[in-house]
């Protein structure tokens, strides 16, 4: 996938094949392994992003405003849909 995801299952004839619906695995490029039936990730009980999951929360004040890199702005009238 073009962001690094990566998709593991059993394949017969170019399909993969397993439990339905998904049939596999699907690992986002930052490591996240997406659950189907467990998901928690960016819910109402746990909002934090994947990176401070992973290594704790930033200090009061210092808090992701994105989960990697540099905040960019964003044009009066739009929404931002690509960093969270």
């Amino acid at each position: 996938f073009p962001w690094g995801g990566t998709f593991t299952a059993d394949w017969e004839h170019g399909k993969a094949i397993g439990d339905q619906p998904s049939a596999g695995d699907y690992t986002f490029g930052d490591g996240l392994e997406h659950k189907e039936n467990r998901w928690d990730y960016c819910s109402g009980g746990d909002r934090r992003f994947y990176s401070e999951r992973c290594n704790g929360l930033m200090p009061a004040g210092q808090s992701f405003l994105v989960d990697r890199g540099q905040t960019h702005s964003i044009p009066a009238g739009t929404y931002d849909c690509g960093d969270g």
